[in-house]
């Protein structure tokens, strides 16, 4: 009996340690005033989500948006970030994004600036948005949620174009 149970730890173990894991990292920045995402050292590669909280630069937007463009991240959390603007096209063709929860207090997102995300599923508006560029959300055929504002006061043409909400 303890043999049984002594060779089947045995196998496990063996199973276990030659089982890939593939680990998905989630970076955590708290941004100051002046900070700059470039400067940090930041292992990009392997991030699967990011959560930024504190002032957006429009650098920093920038870079996040390179950063977004040529790695695997999925999610992007911007919930407790200070920014007023995601400007023209500047997540476009991110493949990789699939969820991205905006900040408060943003006010605009530009012409194009998730278009061709076509694996984007969520997004999540604050309540401050007051309008949404042309074509921001174009051929992100994958969007299956997004609270649009009712304050919305400027929709662009073919925001969702490609999507279900057009």
């Amino acid at each position: 009996m303890n043999l049984r149970l002594s060779l089947k730890c045995t196998l496990l173990f063996l199973i276990l340690s030659f089982t890939p894991v593939i680990a998905q990292n989630r970076i955590r920045l708290k941004l100051k005033d002046g900070d700059l995402l470039e400067k940090m050292n930041i292992e990009w590669e392997n991030t699967e989500e990011i959560i930024i909280s504190g002032l957006l630069t429009k650098d920093n937007i920038h870079f996040l948006s390179g950063k977004a463009q040529g790695c695997s991240i999925g999610i992007i959390n911007l919930k407790k970030a200070r920014c007023n603007e995601i400007g023209m096209n500047l997540f476009g063709n991110c493949t990789h994004l699939r969820k991205i929860i905006l900040p408060k207090g943003l006010k605009a997102i530009g012409k194009g600036a998730f278009m061709g995300c076509t694996s984007l599923q969520y997004v999540r508006f604050g309540k401050g948005l007051k309008s949404i560029g042309s074509e921001a959300f174009k051929d992100c055929a994958g969007l299956k949620y997004a609270n649009i504002p009712k304050n919305l006061s400027w929709k662009g043409a073919d925001a969702f174009a490609g999507t279900m909400f057009y």
